[in-house]
């Protein structure tokens, strides 16, 4: 998730989940996890930045998402879009 949405993630949270393998499915998830760190923090080359010029980037952090099993549709490494209820 964008660290701009991730304040509306949290374990237990319900999401609503859409495959883009799949349109017009739509499957209801569990948040289960939510990272403690952005995943450019896990990269293998980080890139150094010697000339102190900096380009603020959206970072990512990972979020791990229990979803109902269903005729095995779905794998791991699909491309999804989540979706949380914001007034809750």
């Amino acid at each position: 998730m964008k660290e701009t949405d991730i304040r509306h993630f949290r374990p237990g949270k319900k999401v609503s989940v859409r495959v883009d393998a799949l349109p017009g499915d739509r499957f209801e998830g569990t948040v289960q996890r939510v990272g403690q760190a952005a995943t450019s923090e896990f990269a293998l080359l980080p890139s150094p930045n010697p000339s102190g010029n900096f380009t603020k980037i959206t970072q990512r952090l990972p979020v791990r998402i229990s979803v109902a099993r269903r005729d095995g549709a779905l794998k791991p490494g699909m491309m999804v879009q989540v979706e949380a209820n914001t007034r809750e």
